[in-house]
């Protein structure tokens, strides 16, 4: 019998050891996140949503495996550049719509 009360002890000893790691809540929260959009929006809505998100981050991917760190930087700092600027040129009057 003690033998058995000690076992149980040890395996809720390791159990903690368990829900203290960070896998484990990593995993709990990616759970709640789910449960949160699962009760917030229709399955159809969320399957499209999860495959641009998909999609967006193939994408990303391919682009940062061709053109590498500096390539990146660069190529998101010239699209950063160019919607700061993008209201000054629609603001030039050949190209305002009346």
């Amino acid at each position: 019998m003690n033998s058995m009360k000690n076992s149980a002890g040890n395996a809720m000893q390791e159990m903690e050891v368990i829900y203290d790691s960070l896998d484990y809540k990593l995993n709990r929260l990616s759970e709640t996140g789910t449960g949160i959009a699962q009760n917030l929006f229709k399955r159809e809505d969320m399957k499209n949503a999860v495959d641009g998100l998909t999609n967006l981050g193939e994408i990303i991917d391919f682009i940062t495996n061709k053109l590498g760190l500096f390539g990146t930087i660069a190529t998101g700092s010239s699209i950063a550049a160019f919607i700061k600027n993008f209201d000054w040129l629609c603001n030039k009057s050949y190209l305002k719509i009346a």
